[in-house]
């Protein structure tokens, strides 16, 4: 019997720069991003109606994920300006005024072998298990709060997954077949 939809569960490992991240919460990654426009309105006819629109690019391209872990990746990624090199979470300010592109580093899930998300096409890839953003970098949304006491880590993180040019194409992200 066929199934009635195409649902893409499945788990993802991940690393950032390389590194990985270790475990999250079950409900893992989630990709979210806003689509820009300006609004063509105010028209002598219509007033304030909605008549068309301008593409203006995305914003706001963003993953969310809780990690479960506490490692070299982790620390780095939450407290990018330590003194040491890596970045290690020392406390340090940093140098004030630097870019924030110069924090971002490669993201890169890939699903987990035999679960549907393994199997499914992405971005016109068709078996599409890899998810690459080059240059993901913590949010200034992003509040991170440690705790110091005897329970499990959970650690919140938002990353802004900034535009970069892949061999010309300028893209937040993509999807490849390893």
């Amino acid at each position: 019997m066929a199934t009635l939809v195409t649902n893409r569960p499945g788990v993802f490992s991940a690393t950032w720069n390389a590194v990985a991240l270790g475990i999250t919460s079950s409900d893992g990654f989630k990709l979210k991003y806003k689509q820009s426009r300006i609004a063509v309105n105010d028209t002598n006819l219509y007033g304030d109606t909605l008549v068309d629109g301008i593409y203006r690019g995305l914003t706001g391209v963003q993953m969310l994920v809780t990690l479960k872990e506490w490692n070299a990746a982790i620390q780095t990624m939450i407290w990018p300006h330590g003194a040491a090199s890596p970045a290690a979470m020392d406390g340090v300010l940093g140098t004030v005024g630097k870019r924030i592109s110069d924090f971002a580093l490669p993201l890169v899930l890939t699903a987990a072998a035999g679960t549907p998300a393994a199997a499914l096409s992405h971005g016109g890839v068709a078996t599409a298990n890899t998810f690459t953003a080059g240059m993901a970098t913590l949010s200034d949304q992003n509040d991170i709060e440690m705790l110091f006491g005897a329970v499990q880590t959970d650690i919140p993180v938002l990353l802004d997954l900034l535009l970069y040019d892949d061999s010309g194409t300028k893209r937040f992200f993509k999807w490849s077949s390893v």
